[in-house]
This record gives structure tokens, sequence and C-alpha cells, in this order.
């Protein structure tokens, strides 16, 4: 997208998914970490379906971008149509709810991935708290 190359999406893009933004789900974990739930399971996701055709058509508003979706043959290996999670469970049991919407995710991410060096540029050098000194004599 990025290139003016479009998205391809395998089918007719009515496939869809319940996308959860990562600080929600890091923020579930703590929830659960913090919560007298031993051993209890539970669906973290924003609680929103969302068709891959329109988070293709989302991605390409988060980066600005102005080119059509395609679609190719439906792969045959996907057979599950609907991937929507319950989130009672977390809601009731964790207080957690997801608070950032997909659209305000996929901006971050897009700034996110924006903020990276491109491929084949040197990383900047990280710090390391455990520099090796030499040994004492």
């Amino acid at each position: 997208i990025e290139r003016g190359l479009p998205p391809i999406i395998f089918g007719d893009g009515v496939q869809s998914m319940d996308f959860v933004y990562v600080d929600d789900v890091a923020r579930a974990f703590v929830l659960a970490a913090e919560a007298d739930a031993p051993g209890e399971v539970f669906n973290i996701a924003s609680g929103v379906e969302t068709s891959l055709a329109a988070l293709a058509r989302a991605l390409i508003a988060a980066m600005g971008a102005s080119v059509a979706v395609e679609h190719g043959p439906e792969r045959k290996f996907t057979a599950v149509p609907r991937r929507w999670a319950d989130t009672r469970r977390a809601r009731e049991r964790l207080g957690f709810e997801a608070s950032v919407p997909l659209a305000d995710g996929l901006a971050r991410l897009v700034a996110w991935w924006r903020a990276q060096p491109a491929p084949g540029r040197a990383r900047p050098r990280r710090s390391s708290r455990c520099a090796l000194r030499p040994a004492p004599e």
C-alpha cells in the first residue's frame, strides 16, 4: 500500500475477524494477573467483528493511500469464515473492555511502522545496561 500497490484479499472479503490492539491485550494480561481467577480462560478481543474487506479499506485510509482492494482466488484451507470473540467473561471477571478502536489502532500501527528503518538500512544501536569490561588483573 505504501508503494501504491493494492492489498489483495483472497476470496470475497466477507471473512471476518475480531481485531484487538496490542496495548489492550497487554492491559488485559495485567488485569488477569491481578485478578483472583486462577486457571480461568478469557477471550481477549475487541468484541467487534470486522470483515477483511473493511480491514483493508481502514488500512488504506490509515495510510492515506488511494489504492483499491484487489481480490484473488479464495483459499481453500481457511474453513472458518467468522472469528469473533465473546468477551463477556473478561468484562465481568476482569473489568476488561478493549479501548482502542480499529481505526485508531491502525493509525498507531502505521505511525510505528513508518518510524522503523527501511530494510537494508542499519538500525540505531541500542545502549546496553550490561557493558563488557576487561577482566580485572
